[in-house]
């Protein structure tokens, strides 16, 4: 049986996942739309040379972000949460594809919490 400070560890674990997860999903999304209109008005307004790198660093930013949030480990069993064993991806998974874990679960028995907003 855990004690109160192990519970209470856990449970700031798990909310720690989740708020980096969160930030993840802020930087794919930002690296998404932000960037990339960013680049195209400097282009526009900067040498064209110019606005061709800064489109390039946005795609490599696009890309980063976007691996970086495939690859978001599961709190409770540490492995790809939207990838299965086979390798087959889901973004908008609802568990984890190993070991089930609801996608903002408070703690390990599952305990789902509402997403954040």
């Amino acid at each position: 049986m855990e004690t109160p400070t192990e519970d209470s560890a856990e449970l700031a674990r798990y909310e720690r996942v989740w708020r980096g997860y969160k930030w993840r999903v802020v930087a794919f999304l930002a690296a998404w739309c932000v960037v990339p209109a960013l680049a195209a008005l400097l282009a526009k307004v900067l040498d064209k040379p110019f606005g061709g790198f800064l489109g390039f660093g946005a795609l490599g930013l696009f890309l980063g972000t976007g691996i970086r949030l495939t690859v978001f480990k599961c709190p409770r069993c540490r492995e790809p949460f939207f990838m299965s064993a086979g390798f087959f991806r889901n973004p908008f998974a609802k568990k984890c594809m190993r070991c089930g874990l609801p996608k903002w679960a408070t703690d390990s028995s599952g305990t789902e919490a509402k997403e954040p907003g």
